[in-house]
């Protein structure tokens, strides 16, 4: 193929575009230094540290559209945060179980039906703890 027609062909092609999603209900703090995976369609943003230095352990889920319960707990209150696609609203989920402690600059993979997140900063120290969350169905 000719060299100016791909360059044609490339110019003609549209740029892949960012946009800002809006959304409503209580939005999850602002945060740096989290980890995110993405499971089954979501994308699931663990812990982090605010601008005011708070470390966090709250799994927030973005669901690209189809609304699944999940179970995930805080230090403070068991929770989760929600954001369901379509209703462009964040929501807060009732859990249990015993989370990781607050913390920062750790790593997150998946494997299967878990998350597993390693490490980072809790404020007192850098662990290297290894903790599993189960994706509920």
């Amino acid at each position: 193929i000719h060299t100016a027609l791909i360059s044609q062909i490339a110019d003609q092609q549209e740029a892949p575009v960012w946009q800002e999603v809006s959304s409503a209900g209580q939005l999850p703090q602002r945060r740096h230094a989290h980890s995110a995976v993405v499971y089954s369609g979501r994308m699931y943003i663990f812990g982090g540290i605010t601008d005011t230095s708070v470390y966090l352990n709250d799994l927030v889920e973005y669901n690209y559209g189809i609304f699944v319960h999940l179970q995930f707990a805080s230090y403070v209150q068991n929770f989760f945060i929600l954001f369901v696609l379509g209703n462009e609203r964040w929501s807060r989920v009732k859990t249990a179980g015993h989370p990781p402690i607050a913390r920062h600059s750790h790593s997150a993979l998946v494997y299967q039906d878990s998350m597993y997140v390693f490490g980072g900063s809790t404020g007192d120290e850098i662990d290297n703890i290894i903790y599993e969350y189960i994706f509920g169905n």
